[in-house]
């Protein structure tokens, strides 16, 4: 497994929101009804040509490709063989999909796997297995935690820990309006499952709202920008129409500086690096 550490290695990274379809149908999430979405299936020549033109402006790029469920994306091998030439690549995935297509990518030691274990939909003993297969090219493993499961969430990572695959638990979150369905006794169980991962603990001030982002100098829009499904370029994924403009625009540019965060709270400063 890879090392738990901030992706820093690339200058510029991106979050790619590529679809939101789903096999899955998560009461919590609704991701995947989110329908004004659901046909924007863009050509993989034309999603190719517009990360080459990124690669020309920024260089080797890192871009967290998530969904939805990315996988169900048409083309989507095809595609992530393509972009693993110039840029690194991390697959955000329910991994319900044939593991063994990675193997078949010349590049693949330029992607990664951050898998999350969904326990009402995917088989613990079948998970295991393809997070085995695949132990090399995992970065971060997710557990979850439905309220009251955390003892199954111990279970599973005793049984991972025998085959040296770490996995974390992440508590429940509404989509809608990020309220945390877990109590506060499995909260706290959470946290103390990080040890002294600063890291997550981090993460964990953001995602659980102990801290605000708020009013912080912020390098979204500079250093980083998310990608929706029809190119839009946002600076905040936590803010859809936090606009930069289209990835297909030949005139597509980063910001020039960091901004300040207007947004409440922030689902991932752990692995995007984003608040200063």
């Amino acid at each position: 497994m890879l090392p738990l550490e901030t992706v820093a290695t690339a200058k510029r990274q991106f979050g790619w929101a590529l679809c939101y379809t789903c096999g899955y149908r998560c009461s919590y999430c609704g991701v995947w009804k989110m329908t004004y979405h659901a046909d924007t299936v863009l050509d993989v020549a034309r999603w190719s040509a517009a990360w080459d033109r990124i690669f020309d402006l920024y260089g080797c790029c890192k871009i967290f490709i998530s969904g939805g469920e990315p996988s169900t994306y048409p083309g989507f091998f095809d595609l992530i063989a393509d972009l693993s030439r110039k840029h690194r690549l991390e697959i955000c995935t329910n991994l319900d999909w044939d593991v063994a297509r990675l193997a078949g990518i010349a590049d693949s030691r330029n992607i990664t796997v951050s898998p999350t274990f969904h326990p009402l939909y995917a088989d613990p003993s079948a998970f295991s297995d393809k997070l085995a297969r695949i132990k090399d090219s995992l970065r971060d493993v997710r557990y979850l935690l439905y309220p009251g499961s955390f003892d199954s969430y111990l279970a599973m990572r005793d049984r991972l820990r025998e085959r040296q695959v770490e996995i974390f638990p992440i508590p429940l979150r509404m989509v809608t309006d990020s309220k945390i369905l877990n109590d506060a006794e499995e909260l706290a169980r959470i946290e103390d499952s990080f040890g002294a991962n600063s890291e997550l603990l981090n993460a964990w001030k953001y995602l659980t709202f102990i801290d605000s982002p708020r009013g912080k100098l912020c390098r979204s829009g500079r250093d980083f920008a998310m990608i929706r499904p029809d190119g839009h370029v946002d600076r905040c994924p936590q803010i859809e129409g936090s606009g930069l403009g289209s990835i297909f625009d030949p005139g597509f540019r980063l910001a020039a500086g960091p901004s300040l965060c207007e947004s409440g709270h922030c689902l991932n400063p752990y692995y995007l690096g984003t608040v200063l």
